[in-house]
């Protein structure tokens, strides 16, 4: 147990390191795109061995990167209150609907709304819904050869990443940014033209007050 929360601990970190340095190409490589790519422009070439000479730039840079991982993977150590679970090692603790803890999965299914059939599910030991809704969507694309024109989802799946997620997918999204108690009265349909500067979640909360949404 000890050696598999060492494992995991050192995985975590070398992940954080290569997630890090993804953001800072994808920085970097933003920043030079607006750059000339005249060699007159005078950007000197990183400094590396002779035997870097046959490799490319991103070959070099992914080398870099990988040491580094390793190195972070090498120092990492699990926190001092790390726990795993001998019967069970993939199962994780998790707060769960009726507010106590428990050693459980998290389980996901979409369900098709006409046929009542699960069209695409999914096991993880991540507490958290919202991550795991692209996934699903490119599970049932998998499964049937095309993506939900409508999706419904409750709270617990909504972020501005997911709504991106299903806009670049062609899913028309109905997700709720909230929950409201049992018979409480809805608020009513918007009027009038969307603010310029509302958020996702604003425009969201709109869509679904609308009659459209609503039905």
């Amino acid at each position: 147990a000890k050696a598999d929360l060492e494992a995991e601990a050192a995985e975590a970190a070398a992940q954080r390191v290569r997630a890090k340095a993804r953001r800072k190409a994808e920085s970097t490589h933003a920043n030079d795109s607006d750059r000339t790519d005249d060699p007159a422009a005078g950007r000197p070439a990183p400094a590396h061995g002779a035997a870097d000479d046959e490799r490319t730039a991103d070959e070099i840079v992914d080398a870099e990167v990988e040491a580094a991982a390793l190195a972070a993977a090498a120092a990492a150590a699990p926190k001092p209150k790390a726990q795993r679970n001998f019967t069970d090692p993939e199962s994780r603790i998790m707060r769960t609907s009726d507010g106590s803890f428990h050693q459980c999965y998290n389980g996901q299914a979409v369900v098709d709304e006409a046929a009542q059939i699960i069209i695409a599910m999914k096991l993880s030991n991540r507490a958290g819904d919202a991550p795991h809704l692209p996934d699903l969507l490119d599970e049932v694309e998998a499964n049937l050869g095309a993506v939900p024109r409508l999706l419904l989802a409750d709270a617990g799946y909504f972020s501005a990443d997911n709504v991106e997620a299903c806009a670049a997918r062609s899913v028309d999204a109905l997700l709720a940014t909230g929950r409201f108690k049992h018979n409480e009265p809805q608020p009513p349909a918007p009027r009038g033209p969307i603010p310029k500067d509302a958020t996702v979640k604003q425009r969201m909360a709109r869509k679904l007050r609308t009659k459209k949404g609503r039905a």
